[in-house]
C-alpha cells in the first residue's frame, strides 16, 4: 500500500501529489519556468521543499505542515497550452506585421502576392517543359527532325524570361514597400516615444525596449511579408514538383522533404540564440552609441579635447566591441560547425536519390528525358522545400524580433491630465499643499511635504543647494511629474484635473538644462508656441523681451539663420547669447500667467543680467514669475523667497526679513556678498583675487558652510562677473600682444623670439600684477612694464622654448593672471614646433584661483571679447598640441619638489616653465629662498628634466600671516628696491 502524508502534499490545481510521483518531483513541475520568477512559483516550491523535509528527517507532519488553504486562496495556474497553440504562439505577431504591411501600401502588396502565385506556378511547368526537351531531341535522333525540340526549347526559353522578368518586379515591389514601411515603423516608434512621460524616459529598462524596437523593427515586418510570400511561393512550387515526382515513386517525395530537414534545424536552434544574444548586448549598444555621440559631436568635443578624454572613450568604445565580437563569434563558430555536418547529411541524401534515378534510368524503367526531370525535381524540389523550413525559420526569428517592436508599442502609458480648461477659483494663482514626491526606483522621497501659495503677479525665488529639489519642485508644477502625495493647484483646481494643452498654455519656462535646436534662430525661439512658429512679429517681440533681438537683428538673415555647426552655414552662439535664446523662448507664450526661470541668467554676463531682471520687473500684475537662482544679488528681487533644503522648504519670506531671520539664507548670503567685494569696494583696480587679508576669513567661512558652500561657483561668483569689470583694461593691454604674436607667427625667428619674449614677461607682469594691484603698487592693469629684472635670463629661455619638442606649463593662476598666461601658452604653440602640457590646481585653494574645469569658461569668455585668441587656442586644443592637466600635487601651498618620484617622467624630456610666488619655497612661510640660493644649484642639484625655466615674482602680499622675523625679511626685500623700482621678478634658465 502507498504510504499517505496527514497532509497531503498537493499542486497549485489542486492536485494530490502521491509518494511514487514526489520520488521524481521537481520543482518545475510545479513551476514550468524554474528557476522561480514569481512569488506564486517560489510558493510552490515551497511546499515541496516543506514535504521532502519531513520526509527525509521522519518527523511528524505537525513539525512543518502545508497548509492546503494557502494554495486554495491563491490563483489557480492556467493549464499548460497545447503543442500546437505553442508552435503557432511562435508566431503570435505574424497577424499584426502582415496587416502593417497591407496597410503601408495595399497595391504594392497585392503586387507581391500576385508575382509570388506566378513564380510559385512556373519551376514546375519548366521543370515539365525541360522534360519534353530531352525526349523530343531522343526521339528525333532517327529521323533528324527538329521542329519539335526547337518549340519546346522556344516554351522553355519564354517560361524562364518570365521567370526573371516576375522577379525583378518583384525586387522592386519589395524594395519601394521597403523604404515605405521603414517609415511607417520609424513613425510608430516615435509617435509612441512622444506618448510617453518624464518619468518613462528615467527608466532605463524603458530605454532598452526603445533600442531594440529601433534597433531591426524597421526591416523585420517587411522581411516577415517576404519570408510568408516565400513559404506560400515555395509550397506552390513543390507541391507541382511531388506530382511530377509521384509518377517516379511515392517513396521519392518522402526522400525530397527528409533531406531538406537538417538544414532547417540548424536555422531554428540558432536564430533563437542570435535573439537572446541581441537582447543581452541591447545595454551595451546603448553605451556605444552614447560614446559615438560623446566622441563625435561638438557639444562635448570641447571637453574631450580638453582633458584628453579621446584614448580612454576609444579604449571603453573598443572593450564593448570586443565583447560583442566574442559573444557573436562564438555563435557563429557553433552555427557553421553544427550547421555543416546538418549539410553534410542533407547532401547525402540528396546524391542518394540522384544515384535511386540514375540506376532506373540505366535499368531503363524510365526516359533519358525523365531522368533530367526528376534530378531537376530532386534539387529544385529540396531546394523550394529548404526554402518553405527556412521561411518558416525567418519567420519565427522575425516573430522574436518584432516582439521587441509590439513590446514597445504595448507598453501602457500612464495617462495623465484631465479634461478642465478653466479653475474654480479664477485669480487664485498657484497653491501647493502638502506635495511630496519621490523618484520611481528610490527609496527616499525628493520632496517632502511642501506648502506654499504663489498669488498672481508675485515674483517668487526658490533657493538652496544643489540636489535641494528646485528643479524637480519646477517639474511638478509642470506637470511633468505628478506628486506621490499631496497636490498643486492652479486657480483652485488640481494640475490633475486641467486638460494638457490649456495647463502648457499657462506656464512659460526655461530650464537650466534647456535644449539648443539646431534650427533657425526663429524655430528656435517659436517653438515655445508652437501654434505661432510661423509668426515673426511675434518671435520678434519675444526676443526682444529676452535680450536676443540686438544680436539676432545683426545678422543677413536675421530670423532665418541657421543656428549650429550640425548643418552646413550653421551660426554657433556663445552660451549666454544661447541663454537669451532660450529665455526667448519661454517668453513666446505672451498669455502665461507664470513664467518659470530655472538658472536664467548663468551664463549672461552682469549687465545682461540686470537688463533681463529690470524688464522681469515689469511683468503685468497678472503674472507670476518663479525663480531659481545661485545669485542672490538676482534672487533679492524677488516678492518671496523661499529656502529650499533637501525637499523641505526651511525658511519663507522677504529678503529683509530672512536675513533679519539670519539662518540659512541669511549665511548664504553674507557668504557670497563677501565674495562680491570685488564689485563693492575695489572694482577701482580691477583685478581679479581675493586680498590675503580677506581669504583667511573667507576659507573658515567656506569651512564652516560645509555642504552649503557646494552650492556656490566661486568662478561664476568672482571670476566670471570680475572678468566682465575687466573688459576693456585687457582688451588695451593684451590685445596688442595678441596681434603681435599673430603676426610674427608668419615672420623671421627674430620677430618670433622678440613676440615670445614680449609674452613671456607679460606672464610675469600678470603674476605680479593680480595681487599687487591692491595696495596700488608698481603698476596698473592697463599698463606696466618689466625694466631692471633681478634675473634675466631671457636668451636662455627663449633657446630653450625654440628647441624642445614639449613644454609643460606650470601655472600658479589668480584670476588676471590666467590670461596673460593663456597669451604665452598661445604664443609658444604659434611660434615654436613645441607642443603644451598645461598643468593647472585640481582644486582652488584660493577661492579665485582657477582651476581645470575652469578652463572652458575662460575660453567660451574670451570668445566674443578676444576671438582670434580663443580660435587659436582651441585649434590648438583640437589638434591635440594643447592639453590641459590638473594634478593634486602642485598648489600655491606645496613645493615643487614635493612632486612625487613617478610624476617626474611626465618632465624627463620637456623644457619646464614654472611659474608663481610660494612655489619656489622649501616651506610656505619661507621668504629668504631662493634669494640666498643659487638657482644653477638647485636646479642641478634636484632637477633631472632636460630644461627648466622659473618666472619668479616677490609680492607685498605674501608676507600676511607668517611670522615677524619672516615679515621683517620680506620689509627688507621691499626696501632693496624688490617692489619699489620695477625690479620686481626674475626669469632664471637652466639647461641641462
Amino acid at each position: 500500500m502507498e504510504p499517505r502524508l496527514a497532509t497531503p502534499l498537493r499542486d497549485l490545481r489542486g492536485n494530490e501529489l502521491h509518494l511514487e510521483a514526489a520520488k521524481t518531483f521537481r520543482p518545475s513541475s510545479l513551476c514550468p519556468h524554474w528557476p522561480p520568477r514569481s512569488d506564486l512559483n517560489l510558493i510552490s516550491f515551497a511546499g515541496w521543499a516543506a514535504w521532502r523535509y519531513r520526509a527525509r528527517q521522519k518527523q511528524r507532519p505537525s513539525v512543518t505542515r502545508w497548509n492546503p488553504a494557502m494554495a486554495a486562496s491563491m490563483p489557480v495556474k492556467q493549464p499548460k497550452a497545447s503543442i500546437g497553440a505553442r508552435i503557432f504562439g511562435l508566431f503570435s505577431c505574424t497577424k499584426r506585421a502582415l496587416q502593417l504591411v497591407w496597410l503601408t501600401s495595399r497595391p504594392l502588396t497585392f503586387g507581391l502576392a500576385f508575382l509570388t502565385l506566378i513564380m510559385g506556378a512556373l519551376p514546375g511547368l519548366r521543370a515539365a517543359t525541360t522534360k519534353r526537351v530531352i525526349d523530343a531531341v531522343v526521339a528525333n535522333i532517327p529521323s533528324g527532325s527538329s521542329s519539335s525540340v526547337l518549340f519546346w526549347l522556344s516554351v522553355e526559353a519564354l517560361l524562364v524570361v518570365s521567370l526573371a522578368a516576375t522577379r525583378r518586379a518583384q525586387e522592386v515591389a519589395e524594395s519601394f514597400l521597403g523604404t515605405l514601411l521603414g517609415n511607417r515603423v520609424n513613425v510608430m516608434i516615435l509617435e509612441k516615444a512622444l506618448e510617453l512621460q518624464l518619468t518613462d524616459f528615467e527608466d532605463s529598462a524603458l530605454y532598452d525596449k526603445l533600442t531594440r524596437a529601433r534597433r531591426e523593427a524597421s526591416r523585420r515586418p517587411l522581411s516577415l511579408a517576404q519570408q510568408s510570400l516565400s513559404l506560400i511561393r515555395n509550397s506552390l512550387a513543390l507541391v507541382g514538383y511531388g506530382t511530377l515526382l509521384l509518377r517516379f515513386s511515392p517513396a521519392a517525395v518522402a526522400v525530397l522533404l527528409v533531406t531538406a530537414v537538417p538544414p532547417f534545424i540548424a536555422g531554428v536552434k540558432f536564430a533563437g540564440d542570435a535573439f537572446q544574444l541581441a537582447r543581452r548586448q541591447t545595454a551595451g549598444f546603448r553605451e556605444q552609441i552614447y560614446l559615438e555621440r560623446v566622441m563625435a559631436m561638438d557639444t562635448p568635443a570641447k571637453e574631450v579635447k580638453l582633458f584628453g578624454l579621446g584614448p580612454w572613450l576609444l579604449k571603453r568604445y573598443r572593450e564593448i566591441f570586443d565583447g560583442f565580437f566574442r559573444d557573436t563569434s562564438s555563435l557563429a563558430l557553433r552555427q557553421g560547425c553544427f550547421g555543416f555536418v546538418l549539410e553534410l547529411i542533407s547532401t547525402a541524401g540528396l546524391y542518394m536519390a540522384f544515384a535511386w534515378v540514375a540506376v532506373a534510368a540505366v535499368r531503363q524503367s524510365i526516359s533519358l528525358g525523365d531522368m533530367t526531370m526528376y534530378l531537376l525535381i530532386f534539387k529544385e524540389g529540396q531546394q523550394a522545400f529548404s526554402a518553405i523550413l527556412r521561411a518558416i525559420g525567418g519567420m519565427y526569428a522575425d516573430n522574436l524580433y518584432l516582439s521587441n517592436l509590439y513590446e514597445f508599442l504595448d507598453y501602457k502609458v500612464k495617462k495623465s491630465g484631465g479634461t478642465q480648461e478653466t479653475g474654480t477659483n479664477p485669480g487664485d494663482g498657484i497653491r501647493f499643499e502638502d506635495v511630496w514626491f519621490r523618484y520611481p526606483g528610490s527609496t527616499e522621497d525628493t520632496i517632502k511635504g511642501v506648502t506654499c501659495h504663489i498669488p498672481p503677479g508675485t515674483r517668487f525665488a526658490l533657493v538652496g543647494s544643489n540636489g535641494a529639489g528646485k528643479t524637480t519642485l519646477i517639474k511638478l508644477l509642470t506637470g511633468l511629474y505628478q506628486p506621490s502625495k499631496g497636490r498643486i493647484l492652479l486657480d483652485g483646481l488640481d494640475l490633475a484635473e486641467w486638460a494638457p494643452d490649456a495647463l502648457k498654455k499657462r506656464i512659460g519656462a526655461i530650464f537650466q538644462d534647456f535644449i539648443r535646436y539646431e534650427l533657425t534662430v526663429g524655430a528656435n525661439v517659436g517653438v515655445g508656441d508652437i501654434d505661432a512658429i510661423n509668426e515673426e512679429p511675434r518671435i520678434a517681440r519675444a526676443a526682444d523681451r529676452g535680450m536676443a533681438a540686438p544680436f539676432i537683428e545683426e545678422w543677413p538673415q536675421q530670423y532665418q539663420t541657421q543656428l549650429g555647426n550640425l548643418f552646413m552655414r550653421g551660426r554657433e552662439l556663445s552660451g549666454g547669447q544661447w541663454q537669451k535664446v532660450a529665455l526667448s523662448r519661454a517668453l513666446m507664450r505672451e498669455k502665461a500667467d507664470l513664467l518659470i526661470l530655472d538658472e536664467p541668467t548663468a551664463a549672461m554676463d552682469a549687465e545682461a543680467e540686470a537688463a533681463i531682471f529690470e524688464r522681469l520687473a515689469s511683468l503685468s500684475a497678472d503674472q507670476s514669475a518663479l525663480l531659481i537662482s545661485h545669485r542672490f544679488s538676482t534672487v533679492r528681487m524677488a516678492d518671496t523667497i523661499a529656502v529650499l533644503n533637501q525637499g523641505v522648504i526651511e525658511e519663507c519670506g522677504s529678503h529683509e526679513d530672512l536675513l533679519e531671520l539670519g539662518g540659512t539664507y541669511a549665511r548664504l548670503f553674507n557668504l557670497q556678498a563677501k565674495g562680491l567685494w570685488l564689485h563693492e569696494q575695489a572694482i577701482d583696480v580691477t583685478f581679479l583675487t581675493f586680498r590675503k587679508d580677506f581669504e583667511g576669513d573667507t576659507l573658515e567661512e567656506l569651512e564652516q558652510c560645509g555642504p552649503e558652500a557646494a552650492a556656490l561657483d566661486p568662478f561664476e561668483v568672482v571670476k566670471l562677473e570680475a572678468l566682465e569689470q575687466s573688459t576693456e583694461p585687457l582688451r588695451s593691454s593684451l590685445q596688442p600682444l595678441v596681434n603681435m604674436v599673430m603676426e610674427a607667427s608668419g615672420a623671421s625667428v627674430a620677430s618670433k623670439r622678440e613676440a615670445l619674449e614680449a609674452s613671456l614677461l607679460r606672464s610675469l607682469w600678470g603674476n605680479q600684477a593680480d595681487l599687487s594691484l591692491s595696495a596700488g603698487e608698481v603698476t596698473s592693469v592697463s599698463g606696466g612694464q618689466l625694466e631692471n629684472l633681478v634675473s634675466d635670463h631671457r636668451s636662455e629661455a627663449m633657446d630653450l622654448l625654440f628647441n624642445s619638442e614639449k613644454v609643460v606649463v606650470v601655472m600658479d593662476n589668480d584670476g588676471l593672471e590666467v590670461l596673460c598666461d593663456l597669451v604665452l601658452v598661445d604664443a609658444i604653440l604659434s611660434l615654436t614646433d613645441a607642443s603644451v602640457s598645461l598643468h593647472v590646481k585640481d582644486a582652488p585653494v584660493f577661492v579665485s584661483d582657477v582651476t581645470e574645469k575652469d578652463i572652458p569658461k575662460v575660453l567660451s569668455w574670451l570668445e566674443p571679447r578676444m576671438p582670434e585668441l580663443a580660435q587659436r587656442l582651441n585649434e590648438h586644443l583640437e589638434s591635440g598640441r594643447l592639453k590641459v592637466q590638473a594634478y593634486s600635487y602642485y598648489t600655491t601651498a606645496r613645493c615643487f619638489w614635493e612632486i612625487p618620484s613617478e610624476l617626474q617622467s611626465d618632465f624627463l624630456h620637456a623644457a619646464v616653465l614654472l611659474k608663481g610666488d610660494a612655489n619656489f619655497r622649501r616651506l610656505l612661510g619661507d621668504l629668504h629662498w631662493p634669494y640666498d640660493t643659487d638657482f644653477e644649484e638647485y636646479a642641478r642639484s634636484f632637477w633631472q628634466g632636460a630644461g627648466l625655466i622659473c618666472l619668479r615674482t616677490m609680492k607685498s602680499g605674501v608676507a600676511i600671516g607668517i611670522s615677524k622675523s619672516e615679515q621683517r625679511r620680506a620689509q627688507q626685500a621691499r626696501e632693496n628696491d624688490w617692489l619699489t623700482s620695477g625690479a620686481f621678478g626674475q626669469v632664471l634658465a637652466f639647461r641641462r
